[in-house]
């Protein structure tokens, strides 16, 4: 049998016909026991880094996706982790001025939008570019079903005007001086936005309106500079809590529903990653009943947590500004037609896109089963 010696750093075979083989393990001059221990140590090396490969692989296998508008849902699925466990890391921009998201989803800075419409992003699918809408995102609504209203913005009088009879009805408002926190157009001019032609018809030309923040409207009713506002709905409330004014109306009395957001997203997108996007619209989803939980009472620290962490509305008020939306994927086709409509008529929107041509519902169909 052959007989075994050992060296410094090395084994030596050696044969019954004294011929000797040397098999180098390790460097030179390394004593026996720490070859083993280095051999082991490296062992323990490769398993952990193969233990250590999934995790490495599900990080790196994470897909970006960018979006415009920080929304309820938006907020939600972010604070569950709901796109962290889809295997998506979601950036969000919000910017004051809804009017820049179209352009950005069109440079391909932002992936989704969660947002509203204006004319400005129907002149952009007209010219070709690769929006696809996929779901709603958020209504306002009528009360029906046992269900309040959701509204996000209402009109209101002074209310001495109203008490004293002056201004009962919207009519009565032909002359007047009235305040808005969106822009507004010259007198004379019909309302740029539809809702405003629907509400108001042509004695919206005869209003004088001026544009104010709305705690400048506030302060305006009180000194009776104004006669009336348009406003969001959190300072109607707080408008008529302080006994400033009176709503006159809701825009849906007139309307309902109202598409105030949809979610969009880009075709290059859709194209390159099909599953992120399946995905994404997925979390959403469950986003949107969780916020429809929250509107019923549900959840409510937990909302709030989420806020804080997720976005700069102000917690105390948080909780109002949840219930003035109807969360919902479905679309208002009938008002997204009517709008694309008005938009035509004064000029900012070149011509009617036909819903069909950038609606795609076959991802909200399979992320709804």
């Amino acid at each position: 049998a052959p007989a075994t010696t050992l060296g410094t750093g090395a084994v030596t075979v050696t044969t019954p016909t004294n011929r000797k083989k040397e098999e180098t393990i390790m460097g030179p001059n390394l004593p026996v026991k720490r070859v083993f221990n280095r051999l082991r140590h490296s062992a323990r090396l490769l398993a952990a880094a193969l233990c250590l490969a999934p995790l490495t692989a599900a990080v790196s296998a994470q897909t970006t996706v960018r979006v415009g508008g920080n929304t309820e849902p938006i907020i939600v699925a972010q604070a569950k982790g709901w796109f962290d466990e889809a295997g998506l890391k979601v950036a969000v921009t919000d910017v004051a001025n809804f009017m820049q998201y179209p352009n950005m989803l069109a440079s391909g800075s932002i992936d989704v939008l969660d947002g509203y419409l204006p004319a400005n992003f129907w002149n952009m699918v007209q010219a070709g570019a690769g929006f696809k809408i996929i779901a709603g995102s958020a209504m306002a609504v009528a009360a029906r079903n046992g269900e309040p209203a959701r509204n996000i913005r209402g009109y209101v009088v002074r209310k001495d005007l109203y008490d004293s009879g002056q201004i009962t009805k919207i009519k009565d408002l032909s002359g007047r001086r009235l305040a808005d926190f969106a822009p507004v157009p010259p007198k004379g001019k019909i309302s740029p936005f539809p809702i405003g032609h629907i509400v108001f018809g042509d004695v919206f030309k005869e209003i004088d309106w001026v544009r104010m923040q709305e705690t400048d409207i506030l302060a305006a009713l009180s000194a009776k500079t104004i006669d009336g506002a348009r406003m969001r709905t959190r300072f109607v409330k707080i408008a008529v809590d302080k006994g400033l004014a009176v709503e006159l109306a809701k825009e849906t009395d007139y309307v309902s529903p109202i598409q105030v957001r949809v979610l969009v997203v880009r075709d290059e997108f859709l194209r390159q990653h099909p599953d992120a996007a399946a995905k994404f619209l997925r979390a959403y989803l469950k986003a949107q009943s969780y916020v429809r939980e929250v509107q019923r009472g549900q959840h409510k620290d937990d909302y709030l947590q989420a806020i804080k962490a997720h976005s700069n509305i102000p917690p105390e008020i948080a909780l109002e500004l949840v219930q003035e939306l109807a969360f919902t994927a479905d679309l208002a086709k009938d008002d997204i037609q009517r709008t694309q409509e008005h938009f035509v008529m004064v000029g900012a929107q070149k011509e009617v896109v036909p819903l069909e041509k950038v609606y795609e519902p076959k991802l909200l169909e399979a992320a709804r089963k």
